[in-house]
């Protein structure tokens, strides 16, 4: 991330390609996320990896981009998660999803930082809104 933030510093078009990208991406795997369950949710987790590595900057980037950049769509910084099909509660399925999922370790530690990051609790090896 923090390479990532000193390309965005040093206006590296790239960078904000690869996160328009992976926006557009995740309105797609989020098309039904209020009803869609954790498990199939982390079978688009595990799918999508492979389009985050190849349409994201490569497979170091695309694994960072993908474990933030979900959080980042559900959340707002001026609403917070008092949005519209975009709370806490699709935030910590997506915090779910993330450690049920079968993408890289990278972006399962990655996802679990991002998830603190946006506020979410982690207790006891889960993720809870309370």
């Amino acid at each position: 991330m923090h390479q990532m933030i000193e390309n965005l510093m040093n206006n590296d078009v790239e960078v904000v390609e690869h996160l328009s990208k992976a926006k557009a991406k995740w309105e797609d795997i989020f098309k039904d996320i209020t009803t869609v369950s954790v498990a199939d949710l982390a079978k688009r987790l595990t799918t999508a990896q492979s389009w985050f590595e190849v349409n994201c900057g490569g497979r170091d980037d695309g694994k960072e981009i993908m474990a933030w950049t979900g959080f980042a769509v559900i959340y707002d910084t001026g609403a917070g998660y008092d949005r519209p099909n975009r709370s806490m509660h699709e935030a910590v399925k997506l915090a779910q999803a993330f450690v049920a999922s079968s993408v890289s370790i990278e972006v399962k530690g990655g996802a679990h930082k991002a998830a603190l990051s946006y506020h979410i609790n982690y207790e006891n090896k889960t993720y809870s809104a309370d």
